[in-house]
């Protein structure tokens, strides 16, 4: 029997169909909730970092931690270890991690008209309005998750099998259960060894991602290719250090490593580390000064995003989490005493360096009063800033580690 991976739109009236084909297929159904919790127990990953990934938009600290390179391999290979050859439905986000090449599972978006939607959300006592946002904050989600995975925010003819849209199918049971007992949807000799190869490149992807590399991976047969879109100084070092890894992995017969189309504007490569990157947000309404001072941070590899108001810090901070704030005190519209004020209210993990080159005495006693970490003068010395950084950062570490 052929193995479903569904992806339905919000208020598309699916669920009632993926029941139903529960009960016709006689099939075990894995939900996104199945698959954060089997797989934050099997790689010991936080679930709230898994939704993240799954439902947020990419960090602005990304660049350097790869957060959601990492949990987006560990979901993947979760996947991977849970694939059979029958039996099996797959919905929501983490079902398009399956790969379109595995021809025994059978990919179907389901989809409806506006109109339908808001008529399906206002049957279950949902107003107009609320549908309307409800619906246009799930597309967001869903454009971010695809171009996160395809590097395009669509959900075009090119990633599934079957389009099914519920408005305008007779039915849409009928038409799956059909769909299903074509020949080129039945599990075949070529079709486990693809299934084998999607284990490997899992594991291939995982194996490099704990290793602090992000490098693309195709595996045909066992024989793994890795292809590397980014600058490097030392190709031959990171050719051995890459073949080194991949090789000792079980299952993998021969490596290639190629260097695939560089862009003009494309990153430096460097390791990351998720684990250990203090992420550091700058607040301040001088420009050139803040964006040289973020430069300054990343040449010495610590994670870093400059910001230019009091509000475009606190809008960031309801979809990131900076470890270290670093802030400016006198800026115009929400100034920086209520930037640490409110910080300290809602994000209370986050340390606070004030930054300032106009603050009296009297103004740091009082940020010290308000719970920021320290308090330094403009203009910067790198190391001083550094040394605070560092120390903001183990405090926060030893923090983390207390039961």
């Amino acid at each position: 029997m052929t193995i479903l991976s569904l992806f339905s739109v919000r208020y598309a009236g699916s669920e009632s169909l993926v029941d139903d084909l529960c009960q016709k297929t006689r099939s075990r159904i894995f939900r996104d909730t199945d698959i954060i919790e089997r797989c934050s127990l099997r790689h010991h990953i936080k679930p709230a970092i898994l939704k993240k990934a799954l439902y947020s938009g990419t960090s602005v600290f990304n660049n350097f931690t790869h957060e959601k390179e990492y949990a987006t391999a560990c979901l993947r290979a979760t996947l991977a270890d849970l694939l059979e050859t029958e039996g099996q439905i797959f919905t929501g986000h983490t079902a398009l991690l399956l790969p379109f090449s595995l021809s025994h599972v059978l990919r179907i978006h389901i989809t409806a008209g506006r109109r339908w939607r808001i008529m399906q959300a206002k049957a279950m006592g949902t107003t107009e309005k609320e549908a309307e946002e409800d619906i246009r904050r799930h597309d967001t989600i869903t454009a971010l998750w695809t171009r996160h995975l395809w590097k395009k925010p669509s959900m075009d003819k090119d990633h599934f099998h079957m389009i099914l849209t519920m408005d305008k199918a007779e039915n849409p049971l009928e038409e799956i259960l059909e769909t299903m007992t074509q020949p080129r949807h039945q599990i075949t000799k070529e079709g486990r060894w693809i299934m084998e190869d999607f284990r490997l490149r899992t594991r291939v992807e995982l194996e490099l991602n704990l290793a602090g590399h992000d490098v693309e991976v195709d595996v045909f047969q066992g024989r793994v290719r890795l292809t590397i879109e980014k600058k490097f100084p030392h190709p031959s070092k990171l050719a051995n250090e890459l073949h080194s890894i991949v090789s000792a992995s079980p299952g993998v017969q021969e490596v290639e490593i190629c260097i695939g189309p560089v862009s003009t504007d494309a990153r430096n490569y460097h390791r990351y580390d998720a684990a250990v990157a203090c992420k550091v947000l700058l607040v301040d309404d001088e420009k050139e000064f803040v964006q040289t001072l973020s430069e300054r941070l990343r040449m010495r590899e610590y994670p870093s995003h400059a910001v230019f108001s009091g509000k475009e810090a606190l809008d960031l901070l309801e979809t990131d989490a900076p470890d270290v704030m670093v802030l400016d005190l006198m800026m115009p519209g929400i100034n920086g005493f209520e930037v640490l004020r409110r910080t300290r209210q809602k994000y209370p993990d986050i340390e606070i360096i004030i930054l300032s080159g106009h603050g009296s005495e009297t103004d740091r006693q009082r940020c010290m009063d308000m719970g920021a970490f320290a308090c330094l003068q403009k203009p910067a010395d790198i190391n001083e800033l550094k040394a605070t950084i560092n120390k903001a950062h183990a405090r926060i570490l030893k923090r983390r580690e207390t039961p």
